[in-house]
């Protein structure tokens, strides 16, 4: 489901989103944190963006 926010002129602009973990500590210890970085990379996948490696 697209916002009503997101007009085309935004979806032609480019957009990156970088996902890291600091640590293998922070990775064990921070699953939320994780969570949400990766549910904000599926979520731009679903709006039309394209996953890079």
């Amino acid at each position: 489901m697209m916002s009503d926010k997101v007009r085309p002129h935004h979806l032609e602009r480019k957009a990156i989103l970088y996902v890291r973990q600091s640590s293998a500590h922070h990775v064990l210890h921070n699953r939320e944190s994780s969570a949400l970085q990766y549910a904000m990379r599926d979520r731009l996948t679903a709006l039309g963006g394209q996953r890079l490696k």
